[in-house]
């Protein structure tokens, strides 16, 4: 059975429907692209495990971009 085939099933035979994929925001898409440097960055530092100190100014950008802001 193909995936078609299973989820015109899994409509037929079900009370209750089978919701959508849910989203949080307006655009994913807006979303996943204000991420993805920062999901980039982490990957390429996660290669190399190094301690690493901020200032004050540097903490302060780091935070605003994972807060989107």
């Amino acid at each position: 059975m193909n995936e078609a085939a299973t989820a015109s099933f899994l409509v037929s035979q079900t009370q209750s429907p089978i919701p959508s994929p849910l989203f949080f925001g307006k655009d994913p898409d807006d979303e996943r692209a204000a991420m993805e440097p920062f999901v980039q960055r982490k990957l390429a530092e996660s290669k190399d495990r190094l301690i690493v100190e901020w200032d004050e100014t540097e903490a302060q950008k780091r935070f605003s971009e994972l807060l989107f802001n």
